[in-house]
């Protein structure tokens, strides 16, 4: 066991940061990102409606090739059956999280 006294966690927020650190705005924010990191979050932040719009035309290629591949197996499941399922998931997933 160590021989230091145990320090109230309000004790840490007021003790200054160690070398190396990166410092902080006064909302808590690392200011120290570096410039790639920052072109990408200002990449995201101007095109999220694109990116958005991108990822649903993803999603809905990836269930068409299901759909393509579990109609080929003994017995095809049909559009209807996997559509059903998506929407099954969809409702539960959207009860649990609100």
């Amino acid at each position: 066991m160590s021989s230091q006294a145990c320090v109230p966690v309000s004790d840490y927020a007021s003790r200054p940061l160690a070398s190396g650190d990166a410092e902080l705005e006064e909302h808590g924010k690392p200011t120290g990102l570096h410039p790639s990191h920052t072109a990408a979050r200002e990449f995201v932040k101007r095109n999220t409606g694109l990116l958005l719009i991108l990822a649903a035309q993803g999603f809905l290629s990836l269930m068409n090739v299901a759909v393509k591949k579990l109609h080929d197996i003994e017995p095809p499941v049909s559009t209807f059956q996997v559509r059903l399922s998506s929407y099954s998931f969809r409702l539960l997933q959207t009860n649990l999280l609100s």
